[in-house]
C-alpha cells in the first residue's frame, strides 16, 4: 500500500510546516538578496550573473517546498535534483565572470563553458529516469537506482573541481576580483 508524501506529512503536522515555512522564507530570502546586489550595481555583469544564480535557487528552493508538499512528490522530487543538478555550472559561470575579462570569456574559456554545461546537463538528464529512482519507490520503501549514485559522484566531483579551479585562479588575480572570488569561495 503507497502512502502520499502528504498522508505521511499529517503524521507530524508541525515539523512539516516548519520545514514548508522554512523552504518559503529560503527562497524569498535568496531572492532579495539577489534582487539587491543587481539593484547596487545592474551594470556590472557579475552583479547580473549573481542575480540569474539568486533565481536558479529561488527556483531550486520552491520545487523542494512542492516534493516536501505535493502528494506526487517523486515527480518533484525529480524536477528538485535536477534543477539541483545545474548549481555547479551556475558556479562556474559566476566564477568566470568574476575571475575573467569579458575578452577572455568568449576565447579559450568557452569550451570550458560546453563541457560544464554538458556534464550539468547529463546529470539534469539521470534525474528522470528509473536508473536514478525507480518509479516503484514510496516514501516507506526508497529506492535508489545506480543512477542516483552517478549523479551523487558526478556532482561531488563538479563541486570538487570547481574549489580546485578557484583555488588556482585565485592565485593570479589581486585587487577586488581576489577578494572577490574569495567571498564566491
Amino acid at each position: 500500500h503507497k502512502r502520499s508524501w502528504t498522508e505521511r506529512r499529517k503524521r507530524q503536522p508541525r515539523l512539516a510546516s516548519m520545514l514548508d515555512f522554512s523552504a518559503i522564507f529560503a527562497a524569498a530570502a535568496v531572492f532579495g538578496v539577489g534582487l539587491l546586489i543587481l539593484w547596487s550595481n545592474p551594470v556590472r555583469w557579475v552583479n547580473r550573473i549573481v542575480f540569474t544564480c539568486s533565481i536558479h535557487f529561488t527556483v531550486w528552493l520552491a520545487a523542494l517546498y512542492l516534493a516536501m508538499t505535493s502528494a506526487q512528490g517523486l515527480f518533484w522530487l525529480r524536477w528538485t535534483t535536477s534543477i539541483a543538478a545545474l548549481i555547479p555550472f551556475h558556479f562556474w559561470l559566476v566564477k568566470e565572470a568574476i575571475a575573467s575579462d569579458l575578452e577572455e570569456l568568449r576565447g579559450k574559456r568557452i569550451v570550458h563553458a560546453g563541457a560544464w554545461l554538458l556534464v550539468t546537463g547529463c546529470l539534469a538528464c539521470i534525474t528522470f529516469t528509473d536508473y536514478f529512482i525507480p518509479s516503484i519507490s514510496t516514501s516507506e520503501r526508497r529506492l535508489h537506482g545506480p543512477g542516483y549514485y552517478v549523479y551523487m559522484a558526478g556532482n561531488l566531483g563538479l563541486y570538487f573541481a570547481l574549489a580546485v579551479d578557484s583555488f588556482n585562479r585565485i592565485k593570479f588575480l589581486s585587487g577586488g576580483r581576489r577578494l572577490a572570488l574569495q567571498v564566491w569561495l
